[in-house]
């Protein structure tokens, strides 16, 4: 269900911005969906203050950095976007869980090889 939630709402991935150029970060509005509740942000880049808006949806499209950084803002207040801080935590503990579960994969087939070898 999440998985069809970033489909349907996301925006194509060439056209998603990276967080490292954002000088500012407004959580914008509520974007009204069938299942989750999606947050529209303005972000604002460089000295001229080029405005771009994304949405949770785009978020898979984005690095885990930037995750981390919209998780960062929303924190600041998290009785107000306490649906917005339980999503970004939930993505992020996937994140992590198949960063974890890879790397332990890659380490055993490492050690079966190397076990193999000798």
């Amino acid at each position: 269900m999440l998985f069809s939630f970033y489909l349907k709402y996301r925006k194509p991935q060439f056209k998603t911005l990276s967080l490292k150029n954002i000088v500012a970060l407004n959580v914008y509005a509520h974007v009204s969906t069938e299942n989750f509740i999606n947050i529209k942000f303005k972000g604002f880049r460089g000295a001229s203050r080029t405005e771009d808006e994304f949405t949770l949806a785009d978020l898979p499209c984005m690095i885990p950095y930037d995750w981390i950084s919209v998780f960062l803002i929303v924190l600041k207040d998290e009785n107000t976007y306490e649906p917005v801080v339980a999503h970004l935590k939930r993505m992020l503990i996937c994140y992590i869980h198949e960063v974890a579960k890879n790397g332990y994969r890659n380490s055993v087939r490492s050690e079966e090889k190397s076990g193999s070898e000798g």
